[in-house]
């Protein structure tokens, strides 16, 4: 399993803290140190993340010769087809695909995704993206899902090449749905990115803030877990996650390079069967509304 780079907080405010963007310089000497020295070659962007993509092209253009060694995918924006109608369907998501390379210095794509996972199933829009591939400014198309439902219809189509999933230590859905053996049976070359194993950084949070108290138990459960094994909470993490085999790249989004380096270590860590197992036994059936973070503003507490 290997590391893609999420970049969604280097061009927005992001995760539970609502953590501030860094400053362009800051993240340029972060993605310098990922790829020189920590081998990292990935990256997921998007354009509904804010100026990651133009951060991203500011990276390229200072390191030309990474262009040809780091694989950048980027996403269609959720709403790019509103109000759009389906005769200008091709138009539309070909000049969002040459916006976004334009933003990034880059000639093509190693993927670009669908970033509302229901344009997966209208056969207008994934025969447009395909349609991209064939132009050469994408070498593969795909879908971020957000429910099994759409990761398992996305694991069957002929379409898709890669499917990004949510997936950490206390959400078991992919599991409790086979999604991981029947996307390995069926995928041929599908690529599976695992993103929010940490879930926006609430599984690592040593004091839960008020307005995610109904999260508390759950969280604090996981990290009684990883405490009986010994485990830090990114340990624990990332742990679980890499146990599964089928997933390909495991994309997480760093703040500094120390904490990149402390992901790496923590990935090379020999599998604790039992905590897993514990794991498993544990988060089998968890609240969907601590799932999804899109859920968690609409929560009282």
């Amino acid at each position: 399993m290997k590391i893609c780079l999420g970049t969604a907080s280097f061009g927005m405010n992001y995760g539970i803290k609502g953590n501030k963007k860094p400053a362009v310089s800051e993240v340029l000497s972060l993605l310098e140190s990922a790829v020189f020295e920590c081998g990292v070659d990935c990256f997921d962007t998007a354009t509904a993340y804010g100026e990651a993509e133009s951060v991203l092209g500011a990276f390229f253009e200072s390191f030309p010769s990474c262009k040809n060694t780091v694989s950048v995918i980027s996403k269609l924006a959720p709403d790019a087809l509103l109000g759009i109608h389906e005769s200008e369907y091709p138009m539309i998501i070909r000049r969002s695909v040459e916006h976004t390379l334009s933003r990034l210095k880059l000639d093509s794509l190693d993927g670009y995704l669908l970033h509302n996972p229901a344009h997966a199933s209208n056969l207008n829009i994934t025969d447009s993206l395909w349609s991209l591939k064939n132009l050469g400014l994408v070498k593969r198309v795909g879908v971020s899902c957000y429910k099994p439902k759409e990761a398992l219809l996305a694991a069957e189509s002929s379409y898709i090449d890669d499917i990004q999933v949510p997936f950490n230590a206390i959400d078991h859905r992919l599991l409790t749905k086979g999604f991981f053996d029947r996307s390995y049976d069926s995928r041929g070359c599908k690529r599976i990115f695992a993103r929010s194993a940490f879930l926006q950084g609430l599984l690592l949070m040593e004091k839960i803030p008020d307005k995610m108290l109904f999260a508390k138990e759950t969280v604090e459960r996981f990290q009684c877990i990883a405490s009986r094994f010994k485990l830090s909470y990114n340990e624990a993490c990332l742990m679980f996650v890499s146990s599964i085999p089928q997933i390909d790249y495991m994309v997480l989004g760093i703040e500094t390079i120390n904490e990149l380096r402390l992901n790496i270590r923590a990935l090379q860590l020999p599998p604790e069967s039992a905590f897993i197992a514990e794991c498993r036994a544990a988060f089998s059936s968890v609240d969907e509304r601590i799932l999804m973070p899109n859920l968690w503003h609409t929560q009282e507490g």
